[in-house]
Protein backbone atom coordinates (compact mmCIF):
# COMPACT_ATOMS: atom_id res chain seq x y z
CA UNK A 1 0.00 0.00 0.00
CA UNK A 2 1.22 3.09 -0.74
CA UNK A 3 1.40 6.34 2.05
CA UNK A 4 0.04 9.61 0.29
CA UNK A 5 3.11 11.56 2.58
CA UNK A 6 3.25 15.58 2.78
CA UNK A 7 6.53 17.11 3.88
CA UNK A 8 4.52 19.49 6.24
CA UNK A 9 6.75 18.33 9.22
CA UNK A 10 9.62 19.60 7.25
CA UNK A 11 8.38 22.93 6.88
CA UNK A 12 6.89 23.25 10.19
CA UNK A 13 10.32 22.12 11.83
CA UNK A 14 11.85 25.02 8.86
CA UNK A 15 9.56 27.56 10.53
CA UNK A 16 10.29 26.87 14.01
CA UNK A 17 14.10 27.18 13.14
CA UNK A 18 13.52 30.45 11.33
CA UNK A 19 12.06 32.18 14.38
CA UNK A 20 14.50 34.98 16.28
CA UNK A 21 11.89 36.44 18.59
CA UNK A 22 8.98 34.30 19.31
CA UNK A 23 7.38 30.93 18.33
CA UNK A 24 2.88 30.77 18.70
CA UNK A 25 1.22 27.33 18.28
CA UNK A 26 -1.93 26.39 18.39
CA UNK A 27 -3.21 22.98 17.37
CA UNK A 28 -5.89 20.91 18.64
CA UNK A 29 -3.70 17.54 18.85
CA UNK A 30 -0.16 17.80 19.81
CA UNK A 31 1.94 14.30 19.55
CA UNK A 32 4.66 14.78 17.05
CA UNK A 33 7.92 13.98 19.42
CA UNK A 34 9.95 15.54 16.38
CA UNK A 35 8.44 18.97 16.74
CA UNK A 36 8.19 19.03 20.35
CA UNK A 37 11.95 18.75 20.51
CA UNK A 38 12.87 21.36 18.12
CA UNK A 39 10.47 23.96 20.42
CA UNK A 40 12.23 22.68 22.92
CA UNK A 41 15.54 23.48 21.61
CA UNK A 42 14.05 26.88 20.82
CA UNK A 43 12.74 27.77 24.29
CA UNK A 44 16.44 26.72 25.37
CA UNK A 45 18.20 29.15 23.16
CA UNK A 46 15.74 32.06 24.41
CA UNK A 47 13.43 31.70 21.76
CA UNK A 48 9.66 32.85 23.05
CA UNK A 49 7.72 29.49 22.87
CA UNK A 50 3.38 29.87 23.17
CA UNK A 51 1.76 26.17 23.00
CA UNK A 52 -1.97 26.41 22.80
CA UNK A 53 -3.79 23.04 22.86
CA UNK A 54 -6.82 21.76 23.16
CA UNK A 55 -7.85 19.94 26.69
CA UNK A 56 -8.29 16.52 24.96
CA UNK A 57 -6.55 13.99 26.65
CA UNK A 58 -4.62 12.70 23.79
CA UNK A 59 -2.22 15.01 24.44
CA UNK A 60 -1.32 13.33 27.79
CA UNK A 61 0.75 11.15 25.25
CA UNK A 62 3.56 13.63 25.40
CA UNK A 63 3.12 14.81 28.88
CA UNK A 64 6.64 14.52 29.72
CA UNK A 65 8.00 16.39 26.80
CA UNK A 66 5.83 19.13 27.51
CA UNK A 67 6.75 19.43 31.05
CA UNK A 68 10.41 19.37 29.52
CA UNK A 69 9.18 22.35 27.55
CA UNK A 70 7.83 24.27 30.27
CA UNK A 71 11.67 23.50 32.63
CA UNK A 72 12.53 25.37 29.32
CA UNK A 73 10.79 28.34 30.24
CA UNK A 74 8.63 27.41 27.23
CA UNK A 75 4.61 27.64 28.06
CA UNK A 76 1.98 25.19 27.02
CA UNK A 77 -1.57 26.02 28.01
CA UNK A 78 -5.09 24.51 27.27
CA UNK A 79 -8.15 26.10 26.16
CA UNK A 80 -11.89 24.70 26.09
CA UNK A 81 -13.23 21.39 27.20
CA UNK A 82 -12.06 17.56 26.10
CA UNK A 83 -15.50 16.85 25.21
CA UNK A 84 -16.56 18.13 21.74
CA UNK A 85 -20.68 17.67 23.36
CA UNK A 86 -20.10 20.00 25.67
CA UNK A 87 -18.89 22.79 23.76
CA UNK A 88 -15.64 25.41 23.70
CA UNK A 89 -13.78 22.48 21.93
CA UNK A 90 -10.40 24.10 20.88
CA UNK A 91 -9.76 23.33 17.02
CA UNK A 92 -7.81 26.06 15.75
CA UNK A 93 -4.35 24.85 13.96
CA UNK A 94 -2.14 27.99 13.38
CA UNK A 95 1.89 28.84 13.55
CA UNK A 96 2.73 32.13 14.24
CA UNK A 97 6.52 33.36 13.88
CA UNK A 98 7.75 36.54 15.14
CA UNK A 99 4.19 37.93 15.10
CA UNK A 100 4.49 38.28 11.54
CA UNK A 101 4.13 35.35 9.50
CA UNK A 102 1.06 33.22 10.34
CA UNK A 103 0.47 29.24 8.89
CA UNK A 104 -2.25 27.00 9.20
CA UNK A 105 -5.07 24.21 7.75
CA UNK A 106 -6.08 21.14 8.65
CA UNK A 107 -2.42 19.38 9.02
CA UNK A 108 -2.44 17.75 12.90
CA UNK A 109 0.90 17.96 14.45
CA UNK A 110 0.63 13.84 15.18
CA UNK A 111 2.82 11.08 14.65
CA UNK A 112 1.26 9.94 11.36
CA UNK A 113 -0.27 13.17 9.96
CA UNK A 114 2.45 13.49 7.38
CA UNK A 115 1.23 10.39 5.66
CA UNK A 116 -2.19 11.55 5.01
CA UNK A 117 -3.64 14.01 2.44
CA UNK A 118 -3.67 17.44 4.46
CA UNK A 119 -3.63 21.33 4.18
CA UNK A 120 -1.14 23.60 5.66
CA UNK A 121 -0.29 26.70 3.81
CA UNK A 122 0.87 30.54 4.38
CA UNK A 123 -1.98 33.04 6.14
CA UNK A 124 -2.07 36.20 4.25
CA UNK A 125 -1.84 39.67 6.15
CA UNK A 126 -5.61 39.89 6.04
CA UNK A 127 -6.05 37.13 7.85
CA UNK A 128 -2.32 37.60 10.10
CA UNK A 129 -3.63 41.00 11.54
CA UNK A 130 -7.10 42.93 12.21
CA UNK A 131 -8.78 44.64 9.56
CA UNK A 132 -11.96 46.07 9.27
CA UNK A 133 -13.87 43.16 8.49
CA UNK A 134 -12.63 40.70 11.55
CA UNK A 135 -9.66 40.09 14.46
CA UNK A 136 -6.81 38.47 12.41
CA UNK A 137 -5.32 35.08 14.01
CA UNK A 138 -2.92 37.03 15.83
CA UNK A 139 -5.46 38.67 17.90
CA UNK A 140 -7.51 35.77 18.41
CA UNK A 141 -4.44 33.60 19.79
CA UNK A 142 -3.42 36.14 22.57
CA UNK A 143 -6.85 36.58 23.37
CA UNK A 144 -7.43 32.51 23.69
CA UNK A 145 -3.92 32.28 25.29
CA UNK A 146 -4.30 34.77 27.83
CA UNK A 147 -7.81 32.74 29.08
CA UNK A 148 -5.97 29.26 28.59
CA UNK A 149 -4.98 27.28 31.57
CA UNK A 150 -2.19 25.92 32.76
CA UNK A 151 -1.09 22.97 30.37
CA UNK A 152 -1.06 20.52 34.14
CA UNK A 153 -3.69 22.56 35.92
CA UNK A 154 -5.89 19.89 37.75
CA UNK A 155 -3.78 16.97 36.55
CA UNK A 156 -1.75 15.91 39.68
CA UNK A 157 -0.66 12.85 38.15
CA UNK A 158 -0.38 13.37 34.03
CA UNK A 159 0.94 9.84 33.73
CA UNK A 160 -2.13 8.31 35.97
CA UNK A 161 -4.44 10.30 33.98
CA UNK A 162 -2.74 8.94 30.82
CA UNK A 163 -3.11 5.60 31.81
CA UNK A 164 -6.63 5.78 32.61
CA UNK A 165 -7.18 7.38 29.44
CA UNK A 166 -5.62 4.60 27.37
CA UNK A 167 -7.65 2.08 29.66
CA UNK A 168 -11.32 3.75 28.54
CA UNK A 169 -10.60 4.14 24.82
CA UNK A 170 -9.75 -0.01 24.86
CA UNK A 171 -12.25 -0.24 26.97
CA UNK A 172 -14.93 1.65 24.53
CA UNK A 173 -13.15 0.60 21.11
CA UNK A 174 -13.09 -3.23 22.14
CA UNK A 175 -9.90 -3.21 21.28
CA UNK A 176 -8.50 -7.46 22.20
CA UNK A 177 -4.31 -6.05 22.47
CA UNK A 178 -3.39 -3.36 25.50
CA UNK A 179 -3.28 0.15 24.52
CA UNK A 180 0.07 1.77 25.64
CA UNK A 181 1.25 5.14 24.74
CA UNK A 182 3.64 3.47 21.82
CA UNK A 183 0.76 1.97 19.89
CA UNK A 184 -2.01 4.15 20.76
CA UNK A 185 -4.08 4.76 17.36
CA UNK A 186 -3.89 8.52 16.94
CA UNK A 187 -5.01 8.82 13.37
CA UNK A 188 -8.33 7.24 14.51
CA UNK A 189 -9.18 8.39 17.72
CA UNK A 190 -8.50 12.05 16.01
CA UNK A 191 -10.75 10.98 13.00
CA UNK A 192 -13.44 10.13 15.56
CA UNK A 193 -12.91 13.21 17.22
CA UNK A 194 -12.90 15.82 14.10
CA UNK A 195 -16.18 13.60 12.70
CA UNK A 196 -18.10 14.55 15.84
CA UNK A 197 -16.72 17.71 16.06
CA UNK A 198 -17.92 18.51 12.02
CA UNK A 199 -21.55 17.05 13.31
CA UNK A 200 -21.92 19.31 16.46
CA UNK A 201 -20.22 22.22 14.10
CA UNK A 202 -22.97 21.47 11.71
CA UNK A 203 -25.84 21.18 14.49
CA UNK A 204 -24.59 24.69 15.41
CA UNK A 205 -24.92 26.12 12.20
CA UNK A 206 -27.89 24.80 11.34
CA UNK A 207 -29.39 26.20 14.35
CA UNK A 208 -27.41 29.68 14.11
CA UNK A 209 -29.10 29.94 10.01
CA UNK A 210 -32.59 29.08 11.17
CA UNK A 211 -32.53 31.83 13.99
CA UNK A 212 -31.50 34.15 10.92
CA UNK A 213 -33.64 33.13 8.29
CA UNK A 214 -36.85 32.69 10.99
CA UNK A 215 -35.82 36.87 12.15
CA UNK A 216 -35.99 37.86 8.45
CA UNK A 217 -39.22 36.06 7.96
CA UNK A 218 -41.10 36.70 10.83
CA UNK A 219 -39.61 40.25 10.83
CA UNK A 220 -37.32 40.25 13.87
CA UNK A 221 -34.59 40.92 12.18
CA UNK A 222 -34.15 43.04 9.23
CA UNK A 223 -31.45 43.53 5.86
CA UNK A 224 -29.48 46.68 7.05
CA UNK A 225 -27.84 49.44 4.45
CA UNK A 226 -25.00 46.77 3.89
CA UNK A 227 -26.84 43.64 3.30
CA UNK A 228 -25.74 42.03 7.21
CA UNK A 229 -28.75 40.50 9.01
CA UNK A 230 -29.36 42.97 11.78
CA UNK A 231 -31.67 41.55 15.31
CA UNK A 232 -33.63 44.90 15.09
CA UNK A 233 -35.84 46.71 12.78
CA UNK A 234 -33.52 49.40 11.46
CA UNK A 235 -33.16 47.98 8.38
CA UNK A 236 -35.40 46.87 5.98
CA UNK A 237 -38.39 44.39 6.27
CA UNK A 238 -39.30 41.20 4.68
CA UNK A 239 -42.71 40.67 3.37
CA UNK A 240 -44.73 38.15 3.61
CA UNK A 241 -44.38 35.60 1.28
CA UNK A 242 -44.54 32.05 -0.08
CA UNK A 243 -41.36 30.85 -1.88
CA UNK A 244 -42.51 29.25 -5.29
CA UNK A 245 -42.04 25.38 -5.99
CA UNK A 246 -40.16 26.40 -9.81
CA UNK A 247 -41.06 24.71 -12.37
CA UNK A 248 -41.72 27.28 -14.75
CA UNK A 249 -39.96 30.49 -15.28
CA UNK A 250 -41.70 33.96 -15.02
CA UNK A 251 -39.06 35.38 -17.31
CA UNK A 252 -40.59 37.18 -20.42
CA UNK A 253 -38.10 39.07 -22.80
CA UNK A 254 -37.87 42.87 -22.85
CA UNK A 255 -38.11 44.16 -26.40
CA UNK A 256 -36.42 47.72 -26.71
CA UNK A 257 -38.88 50.79 -26.81
CA UNK A 258 -38.65 54.27 -26.85
CA UNK A 259 -40.23 55.11 -23.01
CA UNK A 260 -38.71 56.95 -20.58
CA UNK A 261 -37.79 53.91 -18.23
CA UNK A 262 -39.59 56.36 -15.59
CA UNK A 263 -40.03 52.68 -13.29
CA UNK A 264 -36.42 51.58 -14.01
CA UNK A 265 -35.15 55.06 -12.96
CA UNK A 266 -37.72 55.18 -9.80
CA UNK A 267 -36.32 51.65 -8.73
CA UNK A 268 -33.09 52.22 -8.78
CA UNK A 269 -32.70 55.25 -6.67
CA UNK A 270 -34.67 53.27 -4.30
CA UNK A 271 -32.21 50.44 -4.33
CA UNK A 272 -29.28 53.27 -3.79
CA UNK A 273 -30.90 55.15 -0.98
CA UNK A 274 -31.39 52.04 1.01
CA UNK A 275 -28.89 49.95 0.68
CA UNK A 276 -25.02 50.58 -0.50
CA UNK A 277 -23.78 47.15 -1.17
CA UNK A 278 -25.06 47.27 -5.09
CA UNK A 279 -23.91 48.44 -8.42
CA UNK A 280 -26.85 49.74 -10.49
CA UNK A 281 -27.11 50.59 -13.95
CA UNK A 282 -30.32 50.90 -16.83
CA UNK A 283 -29.29 49.91 -20.00
CA UNK A 284 -30.02 51.32 -22.88
CA UNK A 285 -33.39 49.40 -23.51
CA UNK A 286 -34.16 50.05 -19.99
CA UNK A 287 -33.23 47.58 -18.53
CA UNK A 288 -32.41 48.06 -14.95
CA UNK A 289 -29.52 45.56 -13.93
CA UNK A 290 -28.20 45.18 -10.21
CA UNK A 291 -25.21 42.92 -9.13
CA UNK A 292 -23.62 42.92 -5.80
CA UNK A 293 -22.12 40.59 -3.12
CA UNK A 294 -23.84 39.03 -0.10
CA UNK A 295 -22.57 36.65 2.71
CA UNK A 296 -24.75 36.41 5.84
CA UNK A 297 -22.90 34.87 8.82
CA UNK A 298 -22.16 31.31 8.54
CA UNK A 299 -22.94 31.57 5.00
CA UNK A 300 -20.54 31.41 1.83
CA UNK A 301 -20.21 34.26 -0.28
CA UNK A 302 -22.97 34.68 -2.88
CA UNK A 303 -22.59 36.88 -6.08
CA UNK A 304 -26.37 38.12 -7.57
CA UNK A 305 -27.59 39.62 -10.78
CA UNK A 306 -31.61 41.44 -10.95
CA UNK A 307 -32.60 42.38 -13.82
CA UNK A 308 -36.20 44.96 -14.13
CA UNK A 309 -37.93 45.84 -17.44
CA UNK A 310 -40.84 47.95 -17.28
CA UNK A 311 -43.86 46.25 -17.32
CA UNK A 312 -42.53 42.98 -15.88
CA UNK A 313 -41.87 41.45 -12.67
CA UNK A 314 -37.46 41.26 -11.56
CA UNK A 315 -35.60 38.24 -11.92
CA UNK A 316 -32.39 37.32 -9.42
CA UNK A 317 -29.95 35.07 -10.73
CA UNK A 318 -27.47 33.79 -8.44
CA UNK A 319 -24.13 33.78 -10.51
CA UNK A 320 -22.03 32.44 -7.78
CA UNK A 321 -21.87 29.48 -6.50
CA UNK A 322 -23.07 27.41 -8.95
CA UNK A 323 -25.97 26.16 -7.92
CA UNK A 324 -28.25 23.31 -10.07
CA UNK A 325 -31.60 24.53 -10.31
CA UNK A 326 -34.28 22.52 -8.90
CA UNK A 327 -37.74 22.87 -7.33
CA UNK A 328 -36.76 21.75 -4.23
CA UNK A 329 -34.58 25.02 -3.44
CA UNK A 330 -37.22 27.09 -5.03
CA UNK A 331 -34.94 28.10 -8.13
CA UNK A 332 -36.48 27.89 -12.04
CA UNK A 333 -34.70 25.75 -14.26
CA UNK A 334 -33.32 28.95 -16.33
CA UNK A 335 -31.62 29.60 -12.85
CA UNK A 336 -33.91 32.49 -11.81
CA UNK A 337 -34.95 32.22 -7.87
CA UNK A 338 -38.73 31.49 -7.12
CA UNK A 339 -39.32 34.31 -4.57
CA UNK A 340 -42.92 34.46 -4.28
CA UNK A 341 -46.14 32.41 -5.65
CA UNK A 342 -47.60 34.44 -8.20
CA UNK A 343 -50.76 33.27 -7.63
CA UNK A 344 -50.79 34.85 -4.08
CA UNK A 345 -48.84 38.01 -4.64
CA UNK A 346 -48.83 40.34 -8.15
CA UNK A 347 -45.66 42.79 -8.94
CA UNK A 348 -47.18 46.48 -9.15
CA UNK A 349 -45.45 49.07 -10.55
CA UNK A 350 -45.50 50.67 -7.20
CA UNK A 351 -43.85 47.29 -5.64
CA UNK A 352 -40.37 47.82 -4.83
CA UNK A 353 -37.53 45.89 -5.54
CA UNK A 354 -35.61 47.15 -2.37
CA UNK A 355 -38.49 46.52 -0.28
CA UNK A 356 -39.60 43.16 -1.31
CA UNK A 357 -37.02 41.40 -3.57
CA UNK A 358 -33.52 42.52 -1.63
CA UNK A 359 -34.78 40.90 1.87
CA UNK A 360 -36.50 38.08 -0.08
CA UNK A 361 -33.60 36.89 -1.91
CA UNK A 362 -31.66 37.05 1.47
CA UNK A 363 -34.13 34.85 3.34
CA UNK A 364 -33.56 32.70 0.16
CA UNK A 365 -29.59 32.63 0.90
CA UNK A 366 -30.29 31.50 4.13
CA UNK A 367 -32.86 28.71 3.77
CA UNK A 368 -30.75 27.78 0.83
CA UNK A 369 -27.77 27.25 3.39
CA UNK A 370 -29.83 25.57 5.66
CA UNK A 371 -31.23 23.04 3.31
CA UNK A 372 -27.58 22.15 2.30
CA UNK A 373 -27.13 21.13 6.19
CA UNK A 374 -30.50 19.29 6.86
CA UNK A 375 -31.65 18.46 3.03
CA UNK A 376 -34.82 20.17 4.26
CA UNK A 377 -36.64 23.48 2.84
CA UNK A 378 -37.18 25.49 6.34
CA UNK A 379 -39.29 28.87 4.39
CA UNK A 380 -42.51 29.33 3.99
CA UNK A 381 -42.93 27.86 0.62
CA UNK A 382 -45.95 26.80 -1.69
CA UNK A 383 -44.60 23.26 -3.25
CA UNK A 384 -46.12 21.77 -6.46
Amino acid sequence: MTENRNDYQQQITRLFRSATQSIKVAVSWFTNAELIRVLIQHARAGIKVEVLLSADELNLLRHKMFRELLQASGQVRKLGSALVSEGGFMHTKAVIIDNKLAYGGSYNFSRNANTHYEQFRKWDDKELSDNWERKGILTDFNSWFAKADDYFAHVTDPEAALQKFLLQYGQETGYSAVISADNFPEEEYIARKEKEQEAKSKKEAACNLYTSANGVTTQTHTVAPNGKIVPNTSGVTSKPHHFYGGRTALINTARSSKRTHTLSVFQKRCLESNFNFLKCGIQRNGTLVCTGELQPENCDRYKFRIEFREGHAPVVFIKSPQIVPKPEIHMYREGCLCLYDPGEFKWRDTTQIAQYTIPWMVEWILYYELWKLTGKWEGPEHVH
